[in-house]
């Protein structure tokens, strides 16, 4: 049994050697990939703001015909979609940097 423990012991203190290999830098080239990603970002962004604004415009023109109390639900999914954007681009963010 000891053996065991000594032998998972090392294994253990190997793989954290292994992965000790010194500061992370980006590759060659990946500079453009980072660039196109802010951009992204940004696109993203003006995305949703305008998909915001189209839906209160539209919420606006059906309340004035007497409706629209049926596209309140698109109002959650809209937000979610931008909740979810908002993420990937943070957690990929995170990544790249």
């Amino acid at each position: 049994m000891n053996n065991i423990t000594n032998l998972v012991a090392r294994g253990i203190n190997l793989a954290i050697e292994g992965l000790n290999d010194g500061p992370a830098k980006m590759p060659p080239g990946f500079q453009a990939v980072s660039q196109i990603f802010g951009w992204g970002k940004w696109v993203a962004f003006v995305v949703c703001i305008g998909c915001l604004i189209g839906f209160f415009a539209h919420l606006a023109t059906e309340r004035q015909n007497g409706g629209g109390s049926g596209s309140i639900g698109w109002l959650g999914k809209i937000l979610l979609a931008i909740i979810g954007i908002s993420a990937t681009f943070g957690l990929v963010g995170a990544f790249i940097s």
